[in-house]
């Protein structure tokens, strides 16, 4: 065995398995060998399910309660050839109709629209934020600076206050 993965987060648990298909054989003189061999391994259309089987019954025979899934005779399932399955699916139209679906990737922006937009953005916070503070910093400069001339002219008047 390779490996065996079990899928426990979809709607049915389950098992994937990785193994080598070892058969027990003879070889030209005779002897007993095991020998990798997929196409003896394999043999009939039942091979699978009598592997499934036997894995089933010796797992439960361990202790384990593991379910088995039911038998395709016993379902209304039906399996479809490849045609019949691309009927079904409408294949050949699917096809076509995703060759001709054409992706429209939008235009890269223009740097020189995204400079003009940082302009009058940078404009805007200038002229509603910066100028306004600016112009009240520079107001109350001057009449700080119109007092001090005046009290320093005049220091007597202070001591009216």
């Amino acid at each position: 065995m390779i490996s065996a993965v079990v899928h426990l987060d979809e709607g049915v648990p389950h098992m994937h398995l990785m193994f080598v298909p070892v058969v027990h054989t003879k070889d030209k003189d005779g002897n007993d060998i095991d020998k990798i061999c997929a196409r003896d391994f394999w043999k009939g259309q039942d091979s699978y399910r009598k592997l499934q089987d036997a894995y089933f019954n010796h797992i439960k025979s361990k202790g384990f309660n593991l379910e088995s899934g039911m038998f395709v005779e016993d379902t209304d399932r039906k399996h479809y050839t490849v045609e019949e399955y691309k009927k079904i699916t409408n294949y050949e139209n699917t096809k076509k109709v995703l060759k001709e679906i054409k992706l429209e990737i939008p235009e890269v922006p223009n740097i020189n629209e995204i400079s003009k937009f940082s302009t009058k953005r940078d404009e805007k916070i200038l002229k509603e934020i910066i100028k306004p503070k600016d112009d009240l910093i520079k107001e109350l400069y001057n009449v700080i600076y119109h007092c001090i001339k005046k009290y320093q002219n005049n220091p007597k008047l202070l001591m009216r206050l």
